[in-house]
């Protein structure tokens, strides 16, 4: 009888233990990151010379103007890495508004699809 409450005792202590454990993990798959790169579009993606000479005016010669002109037709704001040659979603799109056109430094955490960011903190980059 004392090995059967002793055997009890160290199986309730050991699921107390992995509770406690899972508990302290991370829910989901999301990935701390910092990036650099440039706020675009998701017209435009990595290279905006193409969209720049069907624009004309202003965006045919300001990268700024360009995704200005993208996102009020429809686009949506993404952070491109062009030394990675990878684009990333943003998930709040406010958040990186006036930085359009820009190079910035980004920390965030990388959601589990691997594609969008959810952005704690932007900087302009020089």
């Amino acid at each position: 009888m004392k090995k059967v409450l002793v055997c009890l005792a160290a199986a309730v202590l050991g699921l107390g233990l992995t509770a406690i454990l899972a508990a302290d993990e991370p829910k989901g798959k999301e990935k701390k990151v910092t990036i650099e790169g440039y706020i675009g579009d998701s017209m435009c993606g990595l290279d905006h010379s193409d969209m720049m000479k069907k624009h004309g005016g202003d965006a045919q010669f300001s990268e700024a103007a360009c995704v200005a002109a993208c996102v009020q037709g429809g686009a949506k704001y993404i952070v491109a890495d062009r030394a990675a040659q990878k684009t990333y979603n943003v998930k709040d799109q406010k958040k990186v508004a006036e930085y359009a056109g820009k190079k910035v430094h980004i920390e965030g955490k990388l959601e589990e699809d691997g594609n969008t960011l959810d952005i704690t903190k932007i900087t302009l980059m020089p």
